[in-house]
């Protein structure tokens, strides 16, 4: 009998290693409910930042920042999460600050034009040292952040018109330590 539950525990092991190899996204899809990831864990000095990818949910809307493409100056809105790799980013260090790289492709999140004016969508681009592709995680607490960008850290990532629908645009806004402009990690 024992055999046989080691058998099984074997064989769902296997076949769960599997399915991760075959599809990587089926493997990924998650609820919009996930966990979320202590910013400690993420941040630590003691972890390589670029290991391993997060994800990057709004508080108010519980939805995920995703790339529309792949493409160079895509436009991130919010979406429900779906395991898509553009919902992955992996977070690197960059002098203190922090640029996200998509995980769907060597994309940076950044800024439109890499402005830093009120409403200017963000964008996923090509890896430069523009100050728009790096960001503050102002922590909260060791769950909820603000994302400032560099270049303007009056400036925090936001979904526009504080929106809770999927497909709602992110872009920077004035920090107003808005429900909108909150942010959390969660595992990818």
């Amino acid at each position: 009998m024992r055999n046989k539950v080691i058998r099984a525990a074997v064989s769902a092991a296997v076949t769960a290693a599997l399915a991760v190899a075959v599809s990587p996204a089926a493997a990924h899809a998650e609820t919009d409910d996930r966990a979320s990831v202590p910013i400690s864990a993420v941040l630590s000095p003691a972890k390589s930042l670029a290991a391993v990818p997060v994800a990057v949910r709004n508080k108010k809307s519980s939805k995920f920042l995703q790339a529309d493409s792949t493409a160079n100056n895509a436009v991130v809105r919010q979406q429900n999460g779906s395991g898509s790799s553009l919902q992955g980013w992996i977070l690197v260090n960059d002098s203190g600050y922090t640029t996200l790289q998509n995980y769907g492709v060597v994309r940076n999140l950044g800024t439109a034009g890499a402005s830093t004016a009120s409403n200017t969508s963000a964008v996923i681009v090509n890896p430069s040292s523009s100050f728009d592709q790096d960001w503050v995680v102002s922590a909260i607490d060791d769950t909820f952040f603000y994302l400032r960008n560099r270049k303007n850290t009056s400036m925090c990532l936001g979904i526009d018109g504080a929106s809770t629908a999927a497909g709602a645009r992110a872009a920077i806004y004035t920090c107003a330590n808005a429900i909108n402009q909150t942010w959390s990690f969660t595992n990818f």
